[in-house]
């Protein structure tokens, strides 16, 4: 059985935006067109490795494990990490300076593009954060051979003029083009386990400051610090932080229903360990780690790619410090259902609220929307995409009215005078629909 990792590794990803922080849509992204590094799949040996192949199903797998890759399966641990800040220009500077923190992007190996990840969480100062990350890893998966460059990308590259100092647009939306085909960076490791993601806001007026992180911990019944305190629910303050409180899940591996349940905001104790008591039997991919092409090129056997190599680094480094300003575009959810999904498929795309309420159970993360109900009804819901302008790719999810017999239900997606509908009905129960370079 082929080793799913290798769905990822030794292609590449385009990270001349931002790191997205949910890995689905990191894994989206990947470019699958061009391999950057050649695998022998025909060199290979069968090694048990504990990564379902179906969903749901517990235990290990026999696969076919090439010679190039390395499966460590010796490095299971269980971490949590729960930080507070007293403003989002406090949270910028420590995502930006604190290494301990890159555990919460899908992505590492690529600091450029950080400043413009956190730009995505759109972090104020008049609201204080909190972020709370449960991991568990199972087995990382390592390309060996980075240096072993698929030379089928050595035309591609000749054809691109040599990058000077101050360039013209042509040639930058040249190597842009050449990014978006082929990625910026190379994957070269897979991690896989289960991942639990919370990010809390609240403006600052809101709460008393020095009783966030409890005010917290208390709302999520101790789940950050692993004890609850049950004298905080008669504080005034904290009885207004409730009112106020903004959060967004973000769960990944473990068991399917427990985790949509809390990614959709129906978070409890129970189905917390629930979920909990999974991670370790149904692991998933919770991140990817690149190397910069470049120094692939770098370290390559043609001499040609270890020239060029240093203008594919240039052409980089002026992308990602020349950032046009992002564009906003105004959308509108309007959907006839029980639950409706709205998710970003496009990296460099994030969402920012458009009104100052939201109907109630809307759960909003950087690049989805999920909104759910106790009976089909008619829905609302405001949004701006924020991004470079580009095309972006989306899908929408929504019930069905089975119930009443009924097919019903309908997601639809109101945005620069079009309309995309969603009314499939593709018996799954999700009812997915993608719509793609928009």
């Amino acid at each position: 059985m082929e080793l799913p990792a290798l769905n990822f590794l030794g292609y590449g990803l385009d990270l001349c935006t931002a790191i997205p922080w949910d890995i689905g849509t990191a894994a989206c992204n990947v470019k699958k067109n061009h391999r950057l590094i050649n695998i022998d799949r025909n060199v290979s040996k069968e090694q048990t490795i504990p990564i379902a192949q179906y969903s749901d199903y517990c235990g290990s797998w026999e696969y076919h494990v090439p010679d190039s890759v390395l499966v460590s399966t010796d490095v299971c641990s269980v971490q949590s990490d729960y930080q507070t800040f007293i403003s989002g220009r406090h949270a910028a500077k420590a995502f930006t300076n604190d290494k301990a923190l890159k555990q919460y992007f899908s992505i590492s190996g690529c600091d450029e593009a950080v400043a413009s990840s956190i730009q995505s969480l759109s972090l104020t100062g008049t609201h204080q954060y909190a972020f709370y990350s449960l991991r568990s890893v199972s087995c990382i998966v390592t390309l060996t051979n980075a240096d072993n460059v698929n030379e089928s990308i050595i035309t591609r590259i000749t054809d691109l003029p040599t990058f000077q100092e101050k360039p013209d647009n042509h040639v930058v939306e040249l190597y842009k083009s050449f990014f978006r085909s082929f990625g910026s960076h190379i994957v070269t490791s897979t991690i896989y386990g289960a991942l639990f993601q919370l990010i809390v806001k609240v403006p600052r007026h809101a709460t008393d400051p020095s009783k966030f992180a409890a005010h917290v911990n208390q709302a999520f019944n101790g789940m950050p610090k692993g004890v609850a305190d049950p004298s905080i629910e008669s504080d005034p303050f904290y009885q207004k932080f409730k009112t106020h409180m903004e959060r967004t899940i973000a769960v990944q591996g473990g068991k399917t229903m427990p985790a949509l349940r809390l990614t959709s905001g129906s978070f409890s104790d129970d189905v917390f360990d629930e979920w909990k008591g999974t991670i370790r039997s149904l692991p998933n991919l919770i991140h990817l780690g690149v190397l910069p092409l470049w120094e692939s090129m770098k370290a390559a056997h043609n001499p040609m790619l270890r020239e060029r190599a240093k203008d594919i680094e240039a052409a980089f480094m002026f992308v990602t410090r020349h950032r046009q300003e992002p564009c906003r575009t105004h959308v509108t959810l309007c959907a006839h259902t029980d639950w409706a999904e709205f998710g970003l498929l496009t990296q460099n795309a994030y969402i920012e609220k458009d009104a100052i309420t939201w109907p109630e159970s809307t759960v909003i993360f950087n690049n989805k929307i999920r909104w759910v109900n106790q009976t089909f009804r008619m829905v609302l819901i405001r949004f701006v995409i924020v991004n470079d302008g580009s095309p972006i790719d989306f899908y929408t999810s929504h019930g069905n009215n089975r119930n009443k017999g009924e097919s019903g239900g309908y997601v639809k997606i109101l945005m620069d005078d079009c309309e995309y509908l969603n009314s499939d009905i593709t018996g799954d129960g999700i009812n997915c629909k993608f719509f793609l370079q928009v």
